[in-house]
């Protein structure tokens, strides 16, 4: 029986059915059924380094009439942890191939916490068991103690009959919301099949706010007229929060001198700019919908995740992003010695790897030697020279993410990289969105006239063509 058509009948669905080997007169493999039409699929072969059984990632892409959804099923190896890995990496690049939201899911034959399959797979997706949702590897983050009890109490799955263990998932691109109501995500307890099926509700990005919606606070008369105006100019939205000017007290940083600053030289630009406020942030989409719109987010550290939310949604709706310095590090209920991670990694393309401003090692930015001068690169460092000297030595180091690419690289007095790679990216640009890995956009950088082009430099690539 041609089981997967027999199901998706019944149902009144659409299918697509990827086989990966023979099987009792008939073909194992995965299947995706939607009751919104399907309107292409690939089913891709999987690394199979022992020679067991063969697997494969099915993509389907499905038009909610909204948009199109990129669904990727998969079944990993039962037997051998390198083997999962290497399929598991796989995954992450095959699905990189495509733009748009993902959704990977499927019995992934291990554990969220110390398995490097899990850990590669969650540097690039959002994990919908609402318990605990990280960016980081499991493996450092079971050391917490608390994490590894908490983060296994749900979605338990297997067996169906003394359910013990979770290796069955449901994961998104961190442009989806997965909805923190309770039973948004579940393992009901039917006996369908040796696992128990999880099930998972997501908010897709292009339910974003209407575009056209009423602009509320944000900015006034200057907000009303960018969202009216269908072929308005270029805007500039500087993003300010009472979190973030916490946090420059904390530091006995001068918040309003930065921000003025910003202000001046996105003035000195010619930019139409608006302030925005961490409550209209979710507004900047209707925007973004109708005009070239860049958000700044100038070391904006102490964001909810109600705001990185709200970024998401806002390049999901064709906005651009310039972020710098320590934005999203924290979440605004931070405490001394807390966890830290880019809350936007996934927009940004850019994973946290440590601080380098104790010691004055990097003082510098140049381009990097393994990439052929593009367009956005060119401009980006268009008379800047070879390298970027900075009057005060600081950033984080970061990694780039599948699908980013890094722009700039640390280097010390003498020029040599104070890093090895991959771990030394100064900055790195992803689709819509550029991060700087320094705190450019203060009073104190601008001051400097080759930081003051860079920066000019960085909001001219994202909103000029």
């Amino acid at each position: 029986m041609d089981q997967a058509r027999h199901i998706a009948e019944r149902l009144g669905y659409h299918y697509t059915y990827g086989p990966n080997f023979v099987y009792d007169g008939g073909a194992f493999g995965n299947a995706v059924l939607s009751r919104y039409p399907i309107v292409s699929s690939t089913n891709h072969p999987l690394p199979n380094i022992h020679f067991n059984e063969p697997r494969g990632l099915l993509e389907a892409q499905i038009d909610t009439g909204g948009g199109v959804l990129n669904v990727f099923v998969t079944h990993l190896d039962v037997e051998y942890a390198d083997s999962r890995l290497a399929q598991a990496r796989a995954v992450v690049e095959i699905s990189s191939r495509v733009a748009g939201p993902k959704v990977v899911m499927g019995d992934l034959n291990a554990s969220p916490t110390d398995t490097p399959e899990i850990a590669t797979l969650m540097r690039c997706f959002n994990d919908t068991q609402q318990v605990y949702r990280v960016l980081v590897d499991s493996a450092e983050l079971v050391k917490e103690g608390l994490f590894a009890r908490d983060y296994l109490k749900g979605g338990y799955t297997y067996d169906a009959y003394d359910p013990a263990r979770r290796i069955d998932y449901i994961l998104t691109s961190f442009d989806i919301k997965v909805p923190a109501a309770a039973g948004a995500a579940r393992v009901p307890r039917i006996l369908a099949s040796d696992h128990l099926p999880y099930v998972a509700a997501i908010e897709l990005p292009w339910l974003a706010p209407e575009r056209g919606a009423a602009p509320g606070a944000l900015a006034g008369a200057a907000a009303a007229a960018a969202v009216e105006a269908p072929a308005a100019q270029p805007l500039v939205a500087i993003f300010t929060s009472e979190a973030n000017r916490a946090w420059y007290d904390d530091m006995r940083w001068d918040y309003e001198d930065d921000t003025t600053a910003l202000v001046e030289i996105v003035q000195a630009l010619g930019f139409e700019w608006i302030m925005v406020s961490g409550d209209d942030l979710e507004r900047l989409p209707a925007i973004a919908g109708n005009r070239a719109t860049v958000l700044i987010l100038s070391n904006a550290r102490r964001m909810s995740p109600a705001q990185a939310q709200a970024v998401r949604d806002f390049v999901a709706g064709g906005g651009r992003v310039l972020a710098t310095g320590q934005t999203s590090l924290k979440t605004e209920d931070e405490r001394p010695g807390g966890f830290h991670g880019f809350q936007l990694a996934d927009v940004l393309g850019v994973a946290f790897v440590g601080w380098q401003g104790v010691a004055p090692l990097h003082g510098a930015i140049v381009p990097p030697d393994n990439l052929d001068p593009g367009t956005v690169l060119r401009a980006l460092w268009a008379g800047i020279g070879a390298s970027l000297q900075l009057p005060k030595a600081q950033g984080a180091l970061t990694r780039c993410l599948p699908g980013a690419a890094a722009l700039g690289v640390w280097v010390d007095a003498d020029g040599c990289p104070t890093h090895p790679d991959p771990f030394n990216v100064a900055v790195a640009a992803n689709g819509a969105a550029l991060y700087i890995g320094a705190d450019i956009l203060s009073r104190d950088m601008l001051s400097d006239p080759a930081v003051r082009s860079f920066a000019e430099n960085a909001i001219r690539c994202l909103l000029e063509p």
